[in-house]
């Protein structure tokens, strides 16, 4: 996304790029066609890998729940 942006002399967005604001200021940039669609795969994608890393947190979450040693790690002080 940031070769695509630097490629057409875009500068970097301040905010979160992927929040609404950020997606509103995307879908305003003065993109080719082909460009904008390459944005919008690459979206895509990062929203489907972020809801797989989402899940294989929970399933993480869960085996470390229901193993006693790793209880007892999460009760030692840091």
């Amino acid at each position: 996304m940031k070769a695509i942006l630097h490629a057409n002399l875009i500068p970097p967005y301040k905010g979160y790029l992927f929040g609404k604001r950020g997606q509103h200021w995307l879908n305003s940039l003065p993109l080719p066609s082909e460009e904008r669609a390459m944005l919008r795969r690459l979206i895509v994608e990062l929203e489907r890998v972020t809801k797989q890393l989402a899940e294989i947190d929970k399933v993480v979450a869960q085996q470390a729940l229901d193993d006693p040693r790793a209880l007892k790690l999460m009760t030692t002080p840091a």
